[in-house]
């Protein structure tokens, strides 16, 4: 297992313990970009906030493993 893979577990499993403060720092984060870049970009920061805590919660579908991750 790569370290990349190892990073990606580890945020994986703090996000499905901890899924309150990963969408409170989404949000935070959301609204720092939006601030930097002038609200240029406020309906897809909201609808990249929207699908993460969609994710979160289980009600979208997963990305599709790569190729290379089924190999």
């Amino acid at each position: 297992m790569s370290m990349f893979d190892q990073a990606r577990d580890a945020a994986q499993k703090f996000a499905q313990d901890n899924p309150d403060k990963v969408r409170e720092a989404v949000q935070r984060v959301g609204e720092e970009v939006d601030q930097r870049t002038g609200n240029k970009f406020t309906d897809q920061i909201d609808q990249a906030e929207q699908t993460i805590a969609d994710r979160l919660a289980g009600d979208a579908p997963q990305p599709e493993e790569s190729e290379q991750d089924q190999a």
